[in-house]
């Protein structure tokens, strides 16, 4: 995977907006803690095999990952352009689907929420897809339960060495931070508040149903600065890149799985380690 960090520009930069889970910090911790509760949903029968397919999707040996769909309601995986139409597809076993039977079931661009076509947007969301294949009762109890434990005092976060010092020199520089997130309004702040970044946001909006709702989003908090002068940094191709790329702005792909996004040529790195924020000033 290229970096083609040499295509990033921050000299015009005068708006940074991050995606929060998977993005500004390194835990992973939770979404395991997550999975453990979903299991509890899932019939005792098929928990072992609930075990065998989650533990093959985080490895990477799955059709479900970061940046797909899955159809709740066919029991699909999905994989959609920057338009949200359907490309590819694949059942949960791993056979493809038929390009003709996928024209069938999707003829228009596919338009996600949280009921009937999910977006895998990070870590949190391959545990569901996981345990409602395998018969899960639905409830948000078990997310609710997981936020709640990684909001607690005891649970330390996962932070990114050299994040802190690199965001307090954009902002020295005449950067505005921001933070574009699906999570909740409280959660969004505390979690910025565990990392040590509260001071340094600016601006959050939370609940932001990306992507659907990722260019009204966008727009809100660009606040008139366009092109060139936006940088949004994310984790998942459709949720946080694809809209910017709409609008104009500049990105930076956070991909730590290589994943690869037909017509995405811009800035990506695996992880924003040191040796990325280096150069941010």
């Amino acid at each position: 995977m290229a970096k083609n960090l040499d295509h990033l520009d921050l000299a015009p930069v005068r708006l940074v907006i991050f995606d929060l889970d998977g993005t500004l910090y390194a835990d992973t911790r939770q979404f395991d803690h997550y999975a453990a509760r979903l299991r509890e949903y899932v019939p005792p029968a098929a928990r072992t095999a609930y075990d065998r397919d989650y533990a093959a999707v985080k490895a990477g040996r799955h059709p479900l990952q970061i940046g797909r769909l899955y159809d709740n309601d066919a029991d699909l995986i999905l994989a959609a352009d920057r338009h949200l139409r359907v490309t590819a597809g694949w059942r949960w076993d791993g056979p493809p689907v038929d390009p003709s039977d996928l024209r069938r079931r999707y003829p228009e661009p596919v338009r996600p929420d949280a009921e009937h076509i999910v977006t895998v947007g990070d870590g949190w969301w391959l545990p569901p897809p996981c345990a409602r294949h395998h018969g899960a009762v639905a409830s948000q109890e078990p997310f609710l339960a997981t936020r709640r434990l990684m909001l607690a005092p005891e649970w330390k976060m996962g932070r990114i060495p050299g994040l802190r010092a690199a965001l307090t020199r954009l902002k020295a520089g005449g950067r505005r931070l921001t933070v574009c997130s699906n999570s909740p309004d409280g959660d969004v702040q505390q979690v910025l508040d565990k990392l040590g970044l509260g001071r340094l946001v600016e601006d959050v909006y939370p609940a932001a149903g990306k992507p659907v709702g990722a260019v009204a989003a966008y727009r809100t908090l660009a606040a008139g600065a366009e092109g060139a002068a936006v940088l949004a940094i994310g984790d998942n191709y459709l949720n946080d890149i694809a809209p910017a790329e709409a609008l104009g702005y500049q990105t930076l792909l956070v991909n730590p799985h290589g994943t690869a996004y037909d017509g995405y040529h811009g800035p990506q790195v695996r992880s924003l380690n040191r040796s990325v924020l280096h150069g941010w000033r």
